[in-house]
């Protein structure tokens, strides 16, 4: 793959469509997990333990919003890094905000034993993070417009 270049001069390079493309994917698996999880819980969580289960059902609002606040920004800022609209960076805030916020209820409402895994909440902020920062560097070389 080689790098292109912009209408504005600026070169795009390869790696913008790779890691577009991978959190194209990251978070699209993270809306169907949240949408699943919203709105069809008895069918997308009928082999989940009956304690988990329970928690999931418990969980304030104020959560089940900055999951999807988290994943949905998420995906459409990937969409819009893709499009190398400047956009995304703006985006990708919101999408941490989400992730962050999302995180905080296993402080205010802890989980039952096996349900949070403190490798995967780091790896998803450290993620949005990355992004946003990515998005943030491709801003100010002038490759999103």
């Amino acid at each position: 793959m080689t790098d292109t270049k912009s209408r504005s001069g600026a070169t795009v390079p390869w790696y913008l469509w790779l890691l577009g493309g991978v959190a194209v994917l990251w978070n699209g698996l993270g809306v169907v997990l949240w949408g699943g999880t919203s709105f069809m819980p008895a069918t997308f969580l009928a082999d989940t333990p009956p304690e988990q289960l329970e928690y999931v059902s418990g969980l304030p609002g104020w959560s089940t919003f900055a999951w999807g606040l988290g994943v949905l920004a998420g995906f459409v800022g990937s969409i819009l890094l893709l499009l190398r609209n400047k956009l995304a960076e703006l985006v990708f805030v919101l999408s941490l905000v989400g992730a962050v916020a999302n995180t905080m209820v296993y402080f205010t409402n802890p989980p039952p034993e096996g349900f949070f895994s403190l490798p995967l909440t780091l790896f998803i902020i450290g993620f949005a993070c990355f992004i946003l920062w990515f998005a943030h560097i491709m801003k100010r070389r002038g490759v999103l417009r």
